[in-house]
């Protein structure tokens, strides 16, 4: 038995020549898991390219800001996590958060 994930490209899905039409040609058995990963990252990216650009540009300023190598600020951003709970800051927590500080900063 073969096992699989995948994020459903055509060389791997394809009817004539993707590797798992091939598996089946073959009566190979097998597990086919399409990656739930890949297809929540498509659904967030697909969401987000909704949102106004101004918005995006200031999601990017915040998030250049922690990345920047400057130790203090990874420190803060630990400070600001461990002050919140990590759990608070999900996506969706997050985005609410955004979307509620956004109408402050307009």
């Amino acid at each position: 038995m073969i096992g699989m994930a995948h994020d459903n490209d055509s060389a791997l899905i394809g009817e004539n020549i993707g590797l798992i039409s091939l598996l089946k040609k073959d009566n190979i058995k097998f597990f086919d898991l399409k990656d739930p990963c890949h297809g929540l990252n498509l659904v967030i990216e697909h969401s987000l390219s909704n949102l106004p650009p101004e918005m995006m540009q200031f999601v990017h300023s915040i998030a250049s800001h922690f990345a920047s190598p400057q130790p203090q600020r990874k420190t803060r951003l630990r400070k600001i996590q461990e002050e919140n709970g990590k759990s608070s800051l999900s996506k969706k927590a997050g985005l609410d958060s955004l979307a509620k500080s956004w109408r402050l900063f307009r």
